[in-house]
């Protein structure tokens, strides 16, 4: 028969690997999230540059997106979103949320 000790030592360990598991997925959800709307942005920048025809707005957005701050896996999503949403000349304010 197990132990009083082995028995909460046993608790405690699943109750930390619940709360791992459930936090590694709340962390992977917050950053797909965050990758959806910084895509989102981008396209509707993207629409706005082309429809415009002009070549201004076409070389903004290029150069909007050469200046992203792109790490490879290392890539702060939070970063890139406030670089997405800064307001600028493709056509209004940043999307709404």
């Amino acid at each position: 028969m197990m132990g009083r000790g082995m028995l909460v030592t046993a608790i405690c360990a699943l109750l930390i690997a619940i709360g791992y598991g459930l936090g590694t997925f709340a962390e992977s959800f917050s950053l797909n999230q965050c990758y959806a709307l910084s895509l989102r942005t981008l396209a509707e920048k993207a629409d706005r540059a082309a429809a415009s025809k002009s070549d201004a707005a076409i070389a903004r957005f290029r150069d909007l997106v050469q200046s992203l701050p792109l790490a490879g896996s290392r890539t702060d999503c939070r970063r890139v979103e406030l670089a997405v949403e800064i307001p600028d000349a493709l056509g209004g304010p940043p999307s709404a949320r």
